[in-house]
């Protein structure tokens, strides 16, 4: 299927403060914990307010940083904040472009697939009960 071979990830290499990064889009086993780091500073971001997110959201940053970075947060609390917004950046770029240009269209084409099957199915029956078999208040 074309669109799955789309969804191979693009690594990037970075350098950082001495460290060479190879980024990928987040895996399936990283992307709750990645999804909550930065779910509060994602408007921030696409705002392009990075500066005011990685201030008051620090945290969030550094986890999703360390999640996707393989960075440990002892080591990322040492970084100068021009190379935590670097990498913050490259984080941004590497995922972005996957979420974006990638995974939503084909979840969005995914949902439709999967909304004309329900249709296709019609709506749910039940062989046992029908609804005059139903009570009509719960006790």
């Amino acid at each position: 299927m074309s669109d799955l071979a789309s969804l191979s990830p693009q690594a990037k290499r970075v350098t950082v403060a001495g460290r060479d990064f190879d980024l990928s889009p987040v895996r399936m086993g990283q992307l709750a914990a990645f999804s909550e780091a930065v779910m509060p500073v994602v408007p921030l971001v696409l705002a392009g307010r990075v500066l005011e997110a990685a201030t008051g959201h620090y945290e969030g940053m550094k986890a999703a940083l360390a999640i996707a970075a393989k960075a440990e947060p002892d080591w990322l609390d040492n970084l100068a904040p021009d190379d935590f917004l670097r990498l913050v950046a490259a984080v941004v770029e590497v995922n972005g472009d996957f979420f974006v240009r990638r995974l939503t269209p084909l979840i969005l084409v995914m949902q439709a697939q999967m909304q004309a099957a329900v249709e296709r199915l019609g709506p749910p029956s039940s062989p046992i009960l029908d609804a005059t078999d139903m009570p009509s208040r719960l006790s």
